[in-house]
């Protein structure tokens, strides 16, 4: 089992090793089942063996984007896909650093987690849209291991634009880069 980006990043490794199939996490329960159908029953057909390696492409050549997140794996993994993306990343620990560097630099989008010290994501974000500050409307997308609905809503309601779950996937990232960026 592997986030999408562990398996971009070793599947030609685990191939040689003898692993045939992967899980992304979190499991969907279909993948789940397509591979223990492909294991235990010979004769059921799987939707397919070999999944496609997910390629991280070119969004900008000069956009910024600010990332507030406290665990330094997160933070290398989202910045290293988000520079490879084109982007130039400001970053953040915790709400308090994420809010000072914004009025510093004006990024097009914050990727905020909600939960870090001193100062949290919802907290941070409440801050940010109270403010009288031109980037006030500054799209704000949650990066949170946090997956319930009602944490879902939290974020919405302090101000955040979107909502990304944590092990993220490539395709997540772009769609609100492309969807915000657009609108910008």
């Amino acid at each position: 089992m592997l986030s999408s980006l562990d398996r971009s990043m070793c599947i030609a490794d685990a191939e040689k090793a003898g692993i045939d199939l992967f899980l992304s996490k979190p499991v969907k329960l279909h993948e789940l089942n397509n591979i223990l159908q492909s294991i235990f029953e010979k004769n059921e057909p799987v939707e397919s063996r070999k999944t496609d390696t997910p390629r991280i492409a070119r969004l900008t050549e000069n956009a910024t984007v600010l990332v507030a997140e406290d665990e330094p794996i997160n933070m290398l993994l989202i910045s290293e896909v988000l520079t490879k993306m084109g982007f130039t990343v400001l970053k953040a620990s915790n709400g308090r650093e994420a809010i000072e560097l914004l009025n510093k630099h004006h990024p097009q989008m914050i990727f905020m987690d909600i939960n870090m010290p001193e100062m949290d994501g919802l907290e941070a974000t409440q801050a940010i849209r109270a403010s009288s500050g031109l980037q006030n409307d500054i799209p704000i997308i949650a990066l949170t291991a946090d997956v319930m609905t009602e944490d879902r809503e939290r974020c919405l309601k302090a101000g955040m634009n979107s909502f990304i779950s944590k092990p993220f996937r490539l395709e997540e990232i772009e769609g609100v880069l492309k969807k915000y960026l657009a609108a910008a």
